[in-house]
């Protein structure tokens, strides 16, 4: 019968450590990570007619040259609909993407503003994009300008409610947590 410490010294040796990996030119590897593509575009300079009078019935448009900017998505990755406000108005914007991977953006209406209007089937006041005025139907060329992709990390849920559960707990003077 062969000795107990001649078995454990026919076993193979263990290996060798790994070595360590250079952090020069290494990418990180997020876990639990929501990506936004996020594309941005410019309305080129177009005129617009803004009313310049005090008194309601009696309007004095004056023109004046301005643009906008149109983002795909926001930061919170929902798309889209409408360019930023300038001036007094925004435009509805068409945001399209290809099969082959090319995008295009549009401007689709003249210059709206936001407008609670009365809906008869559910009889409450809902936010409308109405034109502005029946005088100005100016809209833009769309002009490319950049992308980028955004990480977002996805909330660990146990880390938020630890969070939470402290932001709750507050030092009272003798120095004790209440």
């Amino acid at each position: 019968m062969p000795d107990n410490k001649e078995a454990s010294q026919s076993k193979s040796p263990k290996p060798a450590p790994k070595k360590a990996v250079k952090t020069q030119g290494i990418k990180r590897n997020y876990s639990k990570v929501k990506a936004i593509q996020h594309d941005c575009f410019k309305l080129e300079p177009a005129e617009m007619a803004k009313n310049m009078s005090w008194i309601k019935k009696e309007p004095r448009y004056e023109f004046f040259e301005h643009c906008h900017t149109f983002h795909s998505f926001d930061s919170q990755g929902r798309k889209q609909f409408y360019s930023t406000p300038i001036g007094g108005h925004f435009h509805k914007m068409e945001f399209i993407e290809h099969d082959e991977g090319h995008i295009e953006a549009k401007c689709v209406s003249g210059p709206l503003h936001w407008k609670n209007v009365w809906n008869d089937q559910t009889e409450r006041h809902e936010r409308q994009a109405v034109p502005v005025n029946p005088r100005d139907k100016h809209t833009h060329e769309v002009t490319y300008i950049h992308s980028e992709k955004i990480v977002k990390r996805k909330i660990n849920m146990d880390a938020a409610k630890l969070l939470q559960a402290n932001s709750k707990l507050t030092e009272v003077p003798d120095g004790t947590e209440a």
